[in-house]
């Protein structure tokens, strides 16, 4: 994971949760990061990772499902 703020630089673990402006990641110990500030790294099962950056979670889940995203 990326940020601009370096306390959350380089996190690893599993996304348990989440809010309209963070998501609970659980690795080493459990953090609250902020979306905004964060380009995230996500690996599915079949290992294919992909970046996303935070500003784009940003919101309620529910909400998100809704919004329409340009390529």
């Amino acid at each position: 994971m990326g940020s601009t703020h370096p306390g959350f630089v380089g996190i690893e673990g599993y996304v348990v949760d989440e809010t309209r402006n963070t998501l609970v990641i659980v690795g080493e110990k459990v953090w609250r990061v902020p979306k905004d500030i964060c380009i995230f790294e996500f690996e599915t099962e079949d290992g294919t990772k992909i970046k996303i950056p935070g500003e784009r979670l940003v919101g309620r889940p529910e909400m998100r499902l809704k919004k329409r995203w340009r390529k």
